[in-house]
């Protein structure tokens, strides 16, 4: 990791899950119908990418706030991986058993949290999705998931993109979601990883062209359902017209304008 990019870390502020943003957490996927799972079609650029870097057959995969299971379920039905899962909120915990029972999936779901784990195991995948970025030290973060990896494992890590045009639209329309995550580039992404010592098979903006909704998951579109909808509609329309013709055309951009997420994969040799 560069001087620069320890400094942008050491200048961030410290952030911790509060009770308030908990008890968000909890009504958030309380209000999940099960059972859930993964639209392919949905992540249709994540799932090539994982397709064409990940094994298949029984190894041993683990997700780190893995609530409501859907990935995990993801990762058995089309690698064919025993999957297990680590989830801080009891509520979350509970719903990604209840969810995987529903589809038929035998897993072990941890209630615990993360840094206070303990478990002699290592896994064959370790992977996250909307994780690392919620911390404000994340060289700690990814020594702890690097530590849960059997040699030649692999890791998986997603984060949303908190910069270009989706960044704005969150930070203008969203701000408490906003300054809830740390904005982590691609260059830094890779730098964390790289400096517990393992090895970048790809990392990059994925998802293609999408737009987030403005009015989700703040107080408007609480308070007033009907405008949220016919604001977010425009934005709504043109994320399924982009999703639609990447899928057609087997093109998926990377932009960091435009890309919702970012993607690493990488290898503990």
């Amino acid at each position: 990791m560069t001087p620069g990019e320890v400094a942008h870390l050491e200048e961030t502020k410290a952030r911790t899950f509060t009770p308030l943003e908990m008890t968000h957490w909890d009504q958030e996927i309380g209000n999940i119908k099960l059972p859930s799972q993964i639209n392919v079609a949905d992540y249709a650029d994540i799932h090539n990418l994982l397709s064409k870097h990940l094994p298949t057959g029984k190894y041993e995969c683990i997700e780190i706030g893995c609530a409501p299971g859907k990935w995990l379920a993801y990762f058995h039905k089309h690698f064919g991986y025993i999957p297990s899962g680590i989830e801080y909120s009891a509520i979350g915990a509970d719903l990604s058993r209840k969810n995987l029972s529903l589809l038929n999936i035998g897993c072990e779901v941890y209630h615990a949290d993360f840094f206070n784990f303990s478990t002699q195991k290592h896994y064959d995948v370790v992977f996250t999705n909307g994780f690392i970025e919620h911390f404000p030290s994340s060289t700690g973060v990814m020594q702890k998931l690097a530590s849960l990896l059997k040699p030649n494992g692999l890791i998986v890590t997603i984060i949303p993109n908190c910069y270009g045009l989706n960044g704005k639209i969150s930070k203008t329309f969203r701000p408490a979601v906003f300054y809830g995550h740390i904005p982590i580039d691609v260059g830094t992404l890779i730098s964390l990883h790289e400096h517990e010592g393992l090895r970048t098979l790809f990392s990059d903006y994925c998802g293609g062209v999408q737009l987030i909704l403005p009015c989700a998951k703040n107080s408007f579109s609480k308070r007033h359902p009907r405008i949220s909808k016919l604001i977010n509609s425009p934005f709504s329309k043109f994320t399924r017209f982009s999703k639609r013709i990447s899928r057609a055309s087997g093109v998926f951009p990377r932009s960091r304008l435009f890309s919702p997420s970012l993607i690493y994969i990488g290898v503990k040799d």
